[in-house]
C-alpha cells in the first residue's frame, strides 16, 4: 500500500515538472495572456483536469514557473554565496552561475520580460510569497559594497550595480538567441556572437575594467 502510494506521488511529480517545463515554453512565447491552458495540456500530453488539480488556475501555474525560475537560480548559485569574497575575480564565477541558468533556460528570460512589460504584478506577488527568493540581491549588494569599502574594487552604489547586472543577464539572455539579426548564420562572426563561454569571458573582462579600483592621482614632488 505504502509502495503504491511512493509510485503515485512520484508519477505525479513527473507530471508535475513536465507541465512546469511546458508552460514556460507557453508563457514565454504568448506572454500570460496570451497563454492558454488547453494548448499547455496538449503540449504536455496530459489531462487539462490534472493542471487544474495540481496548480488550481493559470495564475497560479504562471507563479510556479517563475517560483521554478529562482529555486533553479538559487541552486545554481548558493554555493557561491558560502565562499569569502576577497577580489575581483572572486565575483565571476558568480555572474556565470546567473548567466548559465538563463542561457540554458532562455524561456525562463522571456518570461521575466513579458511580466516586467506587464506591470511585473506577477514578480510582486512571488516576492510577497517568497522573499527568500530574492534575498541574493541583497547580498550581493553587500558584497559590493563591502569589496568596495575594503578598496578591492571601485565603490559604487551596490543597489544600482545589481540592477544593471540583472539587466545584463536577463538581456544578453534574450538576444543571444536571435544573433541573425547582427551576423549571417554560418559565418565566423555568428559563431563568435553565438558562443556563451566567449560571452561571459567578455564580460568578465568588462567588469574588471568597470569595477577596478581607481588610482590615485600622481601628485606628488618631482
Amino acid at each position: 500500500m505504502k509502495e503504491n502510494i511512493n509510485r503515485k506521488e512520484r508519477n505525479l511529480e513527473k507530471t508535475r515538472e513536465l507541465i512546469l517545463r511546458t508552460a514556460a515554453e507557453e508563457f514565454s512565447e504568448y506572454g500570460f495572456s496570451g497563454a492558454r491552458v488547453d494548448r499547455i495540456s496538449r503540449n504536455a500530453g496530459c489531462n487539462k483536469a490534472m493542471i487544474y488539480y495540481i496548480f488550481k488556475n493559470k495564475h497560479e501555474l504562471h507563479l510556479a514557473v517563475l517560483e521554478n525560475l529562482f529555486e533553479e537560480k538559487i541552486r545554481e548559485v548558493e554555493s557561491h554565496f558560502r565562499e569569502e569574497k576577497t577580489s575581483l575575480t572572486d565575483l565571476f564565477p558568480m555572474l556565470a552561475g546567473y548567466l548559465k541558468v538563463f542561457f540554458n533556460n532562455p524561456a525562463y528570460a522571456r518570461i521575466i520580460l513579458y511580466d516586467i512589460a506587464t506591470g511585473a504584478e506577477t514578480l510582486r506577488e512571488l516576492k510577497q510569497r517568497r522573499p527568500d527568493l530574492f534575498s541574493e540581491l541583497d547580498t550581493i549588494a553587500d558584497m559590493l559594497d563591502g569589496l568596495g569599502r575594503a578598496g578591492i574594487i571601485r565603490r559604487l552604489d551596490p543597489d544600482k550595480s545589481v540592477t544593471v547586472i540583472v539587466l545584463l543577464v536577463v538581456g544578453l539572455a534574450n538576444i543571444l538567441p536571435h544573433m541573425d539579426l547582427i551576423a549571417s548564420p554560418g559565418t565566423r562572426k555568428f559563431k563568435e556572437l553565438s558562443n556563451q563561454d566567449k560571452w561571459l569571458a567578455f564580460l568578465a573582462d568588462v567588469l574588471a575594467v568597470i569595477l577596478q579600483p581607481s588610482k590615485p592621482d600622481g601628485c606628488g614632488e618631482q
